[in-house]
């Protein structure tokens, strides 16, 4: 199989060249780094190659850290700590283990990309996609005593251009539905942050999901049912249509329709951000005006329309 070299950051020319996805543009740092694909001769480098050759992505088991946890506004590894100095909030990472891919690359396939048509992905997936045998997330805890920077396992992360995926070690095997539900959940969840937070899709491509309602007085909307009754998510004073755009879309792969229509009442009317709110949000009883409905439809049906993907299906296969 021919070896394709890939530069990240031309240090003469200042452009950009990763797998050749034209979404978001980095700012080089004045390093020349790069990477092979295929990067072994394992029989799994073919499935990663032809995703490579499928979506314009790579899959990653040998990465740098400037790989993983580079961004423009600086890195984004944390470094642990026992005590309340010395740390910082981040994440971490750890390749594969070569043995688990196979198994990995299973699991990805069942909970992510299966579910999504082949426009999608090719539109949508980020430039590089990390096999981790470990992700973990570093923050400030404060139990057990004394407060000091640990360690948080988590299934996956986000981060700038990539998305890190964990499984790549013997915890693969342990895997079971509810686990392999837990991981897509996850997954889409930070698919569509990856989507919004590089502008790949936003409330432009559908102008009237903004003008159909009206942004301007929203500071005085001091409850739920009002900011509902104009068409916005709970509460609405801080939001901007580009959160709107993200969250119709978190709601649409983060719960059922049948969750989404239930009728709810409003149980804290003066004070609920939770995405609790959300449970029956588009049925009449909260969405007094269908203004909700209306702007849920539009973005549910561009993505139907634009890329044949359903992004309402991912969430139909979670029970509330």
């Amino acid at each position: 199989m021919k070896k394709i070299y890939y530069i990240t950051i031309l240090l003469l020319s200042g452009l950009l060249v990763s797998c050749e996805k034209s979404e978001g543009t980095l700012t080089p740092s004045g390093i020349e780094e790069g990477y092979h694909m295929p990067q072994g001769s394992n029989p799994f480098d073919a499935t990663i190659m032809g995703y490579y050759e499928k979506y314009g992505s790579c899959f990653l088991y040998q990465f740098s850290g400037k790989d993983a946890y580079w961004t423009p506004t600086g890195w984004k590894d944390g470094v642990t700590s026992p005590t309340m100095t010395g740390g910082k909030t981040g994440f971490l990472v750890t390749p594969s283990q070569p043995e688990y891919i196979p198994q990995q690359l299973a699991l990805i396939e069942k909970c992510w990309l299966d579910l999504y048509s082949e426009a999608f992905l090719k539109k949508f997936l980020p430039l590089k996609i990390m096999l981790c045998s470990s992700v973990s997330t570093v923050s400030l805890l404060f139990t057990p005593s004394p407060a000091h920077y640990g360690l948080t396992p988590v299934d996956a992360y986000f981060n700038y251009d990539n998305i890190c995926v964990n499984y790549g070690s013997e915890s693969v095997l342990t895997m079971n539905a509810a686990k392999e539900l837990a991981l897509s959940r996850t997954l889409s969840r930070l698919f569509v942050e990856f989507i919004v937070s590089r502008g790949i899709s936003s409330p432009s491509d559908v102008p009237a999901f903004t003008t159909v309602v009206s942004y301007s007085g929203l500071s005085s909307l001091k409850t739920v049912s009002a900011g509902l009754a104009r068409g916005f998510f709970p509460m609405p004073s801080s939001t901007t249509p580009l959160i709107d755009w993200k969250k119709f879309m978190l709601l649409m792969v983060s719960y059922p329709e049948s969750y989404l229509n239930k009728s709810k009442a409003i149980t804290n009317d003066s004070w609920d951000t939770s995405e609790a709110a959300w449970e029956g949000i588009l049925n009449p009883t909260k969405d007094t005006k269908g203004l909700m409905k209306k702007r849920y439809d539009m973005v549910r049906n561009y993505f139907i329309e634009k890329y044949n993907m359903d992004l309402q299906s991912i969430g139909n296969r979670f029970s509330y």
